[in-house]
């Protein structure tokens, strides 16, 4: 059978998406109930470390020099030339081990253990700094993965949860239940470790798979342009998009409140969650997005963003609205009474959070249609809002106050998403809002699941289904 007549599981994907971001819960929820709160907010800034560290090698250019080590006739046949993509993926990887050493032995270890009187971290630094370098070879693994044209494994590898990619996330749920069911000690470092040994799975996992895919694949004519070297501008992009993402992790920790840092990290996770099935929507329909935006087919990349969008929206809307009526039962529940607290800031990001729901994958489609450029403008200027208004409020309002200037910073992306795809590409790709077409998406996408999910390829589905 060749490749073209391969399934791609996009079932599968968005089962996966969802899957892993139920699982990441799970897992917070269990570390918040066995460990202190200091113990928490360290796990929670070593993964935005580590989370930080791949988000930067994804964008920067490692992927092309990983192909070329893997396979040279392959990448020379991709047409992948140039030192420039070799001196940006080297000044990510050095970016990458030294944020692990200093994680493991240098002043970061030293400033985690000034942050905690109990010097919690002094023997999880070494793990921590491991973390850090498996999920940037996880990352650069992904992207791989993406520039064979197998998204579905890429979704399955890539660290875009906060506990990691969601191979890596299920594993180690499965290895804490697993602790958990023979009685083991569980601490900081034990469940460092769990996460450490989950990610060094999947990360094996996934270089296995990764020697098939290049050993049975050769170079494909729509391959031939490869990442193109965008430059020191770019990878400046890049840099900064990977640190603001977790901007609110670095404000509490500069202010040195662990136990602040823990409750809203909770808070964070738990708001991840609600999101779970929008994550799951996009993850589904991205292999088509590109597809579509390639065979010039505009009004329906519109129609399956803004179906999707409308179908995803309903469960999320739901879970947004019973965290707002019972934000301190919920915190209880998933992570324990000492979380309660966090109920003020769990209803400030609610509303950016709403706001994303409704306001569809916007900054996808900027991206799978090669602007990626402009994405990362986006993703900054959120980011910088974030924590422009982070840095003013936290000490005022607290919690609360930073929680909503994350919230404004989201909705402020996703507006602005939106009005470039409006402005540039005269294309909305936000959830409908007449009841006919909600109830519309719904009965489409009960006709469709099983006609357009188990599709071939994402270009041969999406020009079949749209233009036969």
């Amino acid at each position: 059978m060749t490749r073209d007549e391969e399934s791609r599981p996009v079932p599968a994907m968005a089962g996966l998406t969802l899957g892993a971001s139920l699982a990441g819960l799970t897992v917070a929820g269990i570390a918040g109930r066995i460990l202190t709160l200091e113990e928490f907010a360290l796990l929670a800034a070593c993964l935005a470390v580590a989370g930080t560290i791949a988000a930067l090698v994804a964008g920067g250019g490692l992927v092309a020099p990983l192909l070329r080590v893997l396979h040279p006739p392959f990448a020379a046949a991709a047409g992948w030339r140039g030192i420039s993509g070799f001196a940006r993926a080297l000044l990510v990887l050095v970016l990458g081990l030294g944020a692990g050493l200093a994680l493991a032995f240098g002043p970061g270890a030293g400033l985690f253990g000034q942050l905690s009187p109990a010097n919690e971290l002094d023997g999880a630094a070494p793990t921590a700094g491991g973390l850090v370098a498996l999920m940037a070879f996880a990352a650069a693994l992904a992207g791989t993965f993406a520039a064979l044209g197998r998204r579905g494994l890429e979704t399955a590898f890539a660290p875009g949860h906060a506990f990691g990619g969601p191979i890596a996330t299920l594993l180690t749920l499965a290895l804490l239940l697993s602790v958990m069911w023979g009685g083991g000690p569980l601490d900081l470092m034990v469940v460092l470790g769990l996460v450490l040994f989950g990610h060094a799975l999947a990360a094996a996992l996934a270089a296995v798979l990764l020697s098939g895919e290049i050993g049975r694949q050769a170079a494909r004519e729509d391959d031939a342009h490869g990442p193109r070297a965008e430059g020191l501008i770019h990878l400046a992009l890049a840099i900064a998009a990977s640190i603001l993402a977790s901007a609110e992790i670095w404000i509490l920790l500069a202010r040195g409140d662990l136990v602040a840092l823990a409750q809203f990290a909770a808070a964070l996770a738990l708001v991840a969650a609600i999101l779970a099935p929008l994550a799951a929507a996009h993850a589904a329909i991205g292999p088509f997005l590109g597809a579509l935006h390639a065979y010039g087919e505009h009004a329906s990349l519109e129609r399956l963003a803004r179906a999707v969008t409308t179908v995803a929206a309903i469960p999320t809307l739901l879970l947004v609205i019973v965290a707002l009526v019972w934000p301190s039962e919920l915190l209880s529940l998933v992570f324990g009474p000492r979380f309660a607290p966090a109920a003020p800031a769990l209803r400030a990001l609610l509303p950016g959070a709403a706001l994303a729901a409704l306001a569809g994958p916007g900054l996808a489609i900027i991206a799978e249609t090669g602007h990626t450029r402009i994405a990362l403008v986006i993703a900054v200027l959120g980011g910088l809002v974030t924590a422009g208004f982070g840095l003013a409020l936290v000490g005022p309002f607290g919690l609360a106050g930073l929680a909503a200037a994350t919230s404004v910073g989201l909705a402020l992306a996703s507006l602005l998403a939106n009005a470039h795809l409006s402005a540039r590409q005269d294309l909305i790709p936000a959830a409908y809002r007449r009841p006919e077409m909600v109830l519309a998406s719904l009965v489409a996408f009960v006709e469709e699941v099983g006609r357009l999910f188990p599709a071939r390829r994402g270009e041969d589905a999406a020009q079949s289904y749209y233009q036969g």
